[in-house]
């Protein structure tokens, strides 16, 4: 009896160090991301997109800092918004996903970017996520892994014209089926 113990007590380890490092190290058997995504709930992603226009010159002075024209839904963004060079920043959509431990999904964005995202970790109150996005010509503009803070967005973007550009605003925060239910996507042009 003891020794089927054992075995069990020795398969359940390895369950248990698979269930951890697979979203870890980005690998999965299937069982293994299934337990982990049980048992971490998931992650709730947010996507933003931000129209930025009317592109300043560099030297940004307190003068054209005080002009800036953000809108209200990116209200929490003005503090980093404010040191791009821009006036004018629009909300064009927002897109909300849930997402599982190891399971890779791409989202469309409403220019017809695509942004494909996998969370990988969650510790030390910090979600591991690897981001690419590639532009509606299907080139690359990012490809990297990035750790989130619950709450707190981390902004991107690239010139998208001579006087406009396009930012990604994106933030992660644990999900379970407890968390409250998910807003309709906002799209506005």
């Amino acid at each position: 009896m003891s020794e089927v113990f054992s075995r069990v007590q020795a398969w359940s380890q390895r369950v248990a160090i698979s269930v951890l490092l697979s979203p870890v190290l980005g690998f999965c058997d299937g069982h293994a991301c299934s337990l982990a995504a049980e048992s971490a709930g998931g992650v709730l992603v947010n996507i933003r997109t931000v129209r930025a226009l009317d592109k300043i010159d560099e030297k940004i002075n307190e003068t054209t800092k005080a002009t800036l024209s953000v809108d209200g839904r990116l209200r929490d963004l003005s503090a980093k918004l404010q040191k791009l060079h821009f006036r004018t920043f629009k909300l064009i959509a927002s897109q909300r996903e849930v997402l599982r431990f190891g399971h890779k999904e791409t989202v469309a964005l409403s220019d017809g970017n695509l942004v494909t995202l996998r969370p990988l970790s969650m510790e030390n109150e910090k979600i591991g996520l690897w981001v690419r996005w590639q532009d509606g010509s299907g080139m690359e503009v990012i490809d990297t892994r990035m750790h989130f803070a619950p709450g707190e967005s981390i902004i991107t973007g690239v010139d998208a014209s001579g006087d406009t550009g396009l930012i990604l605003a994106i933030d992660v925060n644990p999900f379970s089926q407890k968390s409250p239910p998910i807003a309709e996507p906002v799209t506005s042009k």
